[in-house]
């Protein structure tokens, strides 16, 4: 019985060993994204625009460089939109580095299709004799949601139309006052002739 109570408060010590020994390398970086599930990107057939995402480094001793690749993107509308795709990211910068996914649509896309977009970022680091070493991770994904044209977050009303309406209603409300006018004067000539 004390056989067993040793081996396993010997287990329970090695976890707690290598939990804290984990803590030490993980990695204080992180991404961030202004779309996720329950609140995904929503664009009509044939459209294209650029997610922007944010890479910060707000704790631990050092700057990084990130590496983004695309793990999955969603049946080929997603591709990394930046020309370099190491991101340095300076330690303790509030505001993050941006890096950007252009997201483009087939106009024979299915409405109300969801695309699955991943997106990782490995730390990346020089060793020795200028080797590349590739440190911790992290990984992010955010939904596409296929949606009419009036839904899509690219959907702007046309100022022509704008315009348009104004002007309609502009015109009307100036008959109306003219009819008014008219008809006040005609009230008041036929009172003066009584």
């Amino acid at each position: 019985m004390e056989k067993n109570h040793n081996e396993k408060l010997q287990k329970i010590i090695g976890v707690i060993s290598l939990f804290i020994i984990m803590i030490s390398f993980v990695n204080a970086f992180g991404v961030s994204t202004p779309y996720w599930d329950g609140y995904p990107l929503k664009i009509a057939p044939g459209e294209s625009t650029t997610v922007g995402l944010g890479l910060q480094n707000m704790v631990g001793e050092e700057n990084i460089t990130l590496r983004a690749k695309i793990t999955s993107d969603g049946d080929g509308i997603a591709s990394l939109s930046d020309e370099n795709l190491d991101y340095f990211v300076p330690l303790g910068k509030k505001e993050g580095v941006g890096a950007s996914i252009k997201i483009s649509i087939p106009k024979d896309a299915e409405v109300n299709k969801i695309y699955q977009i991943i997106i990782s970022f490995k730390q990346v680091s020089s060793g020795e004799g200028g080797m590349v070493r590739v440190a911790g991770g992290i990984t992010t994904k955010f939904p596409v949601e296929v949606v009419g044209p009036e839904e899509s977050v690219l959907f702007r009303e046309e100022p022509e139309n704008k315009f348009s309406k104004y002007l309609l209603w502009t015109l009307a409300l100036i008959l109306i006052i003219i009819i008014i006018i008219i008809v006040f004067i005609i009230v008041k000539r036929k009172t003066k002739d009584k």
